[in-house]
């Protein structure tokens, strides 16, 4: 995104950046980056918090059945 955004800016006409403040250009590049950020963080945490989830279900099983069938119900109907 950020690379086509920026191949965009290079090919536009000289008017463009006359009508504009410099200001504005950066802006949208930071808000690109800050949109880069958030995916790339939201990415990683579900990631993490899928593995961890399915560790935990796996260690409740082995210790108890019985108390991980809670869970999943309790899951389920939550």
């Amino acid at each position: 995104v950020l690379m086509g955004y920026y191949d965009h800016i290079i090919h536009l006409p000289y008017s463009f950046f006359g009508s504009r403040r410099v200001g504005d250009v950066l802006t949208r590049f930071q808000d690109a980056m800050t949109i880069k950020n958030v995916f790339t963080s939201v990415s990683i945490s579900l990631v993490m918090d899928i593995t961890l989830s399915v560790i935990s279900a796996v260690v409740l099983w082995t210790i108890n059945q019985s108390l991980f069938l809670i869970l999943v119900f309790m899951v389920i109907v939550n």
